[in-house]
């Protein structure tokens, strides 16, 4: 069944039934993980621009690459306070010796990520608001191999949808039917601390 189809049902209808008929099915209504949106890209550049700012000057032009692709989706630190990681690594890649292509120009409204790291057998939770016909994507990208799970339920607890990062990033997408809040939690059920990034566009 089409959006449109359903929006115009819930509209016609005063039955609550209805209505969830157009919700998206718990875990079908997501994306399989080996389809790489712009969430997981995303996270991909931040995970490889994190491994080169260890690596000097040989980590230059990664790290110069990492910083334009973020700047070129649009991608932005989640809190204002937080650095924003296309321009630290545009600059820093330059100031280690790579040769900078043309700047970025006319940055669009992009996805929003974390760093963050979570302890042993712990979990971290936030909410975030989706808008109705408008593609939800959340990616999940250890720092390094983790037993890290990402999980993103809607406002009633029905779960959207489960991934491991065992092949990372872990990345859930799916179409919401209706604006409202869901909880995305990250899990860590290894015995060691975890560093991750987690996008969400």
């Amino acid at each position: 069944m089409t959006i449109r189809l359903c929006l115009l049902l819930v509209l016609a209808s005063a039955g609550a039934g209805d209505a969830r008929a157009c919700d998206p099915a718990p875990v079908a209504g997501a994306e399989r993980t080996g389809e790489l949106r712009l969430a997981g890209a995303v996270a991909r550049a931040l995970a490889g621009g994190a491994e080169a700012e260890g690596r000097g000057t040989e980590g230059a032009a990664a790290l110069l690459e990492a910083g334009r692709y973020l700047q070129a989706t649009g991608a932005r630190p989640a809190e204002p306070s937080l650095p924003d990681l296309g321009r630290v690594w545009w600059n820093e890649g330059i100031a280690r010796g790579a040769e900078a292509p043309p700047p970025v120009r006319g940055r669009p409204l992009g996805p929003a990520y974390r760093r963050a790291r979570i302890g042993p057998g712990g979990e971290a939770t936030l909410e975030q608001l989706f808008l109705a016909g408008q593609r939800a994507e959340i990616a999940l990208m250890p720092s390094r191999p983790s037993p890290l799970v990402l999980e993103v339920s809607d406002s009633d607890g029905r779960t959207i949808c489960r991934r491991r990062a065992e092949d990372p990033p872990a990345q859930c997408s799916w179409l919401p039917v209706f604006t409202t809040r869901h909880s995305i939690v990250i899990k860590n059920e290894g015995r060691a601390p975890a560093d991750y990034f987690l996008v969400v566009n």
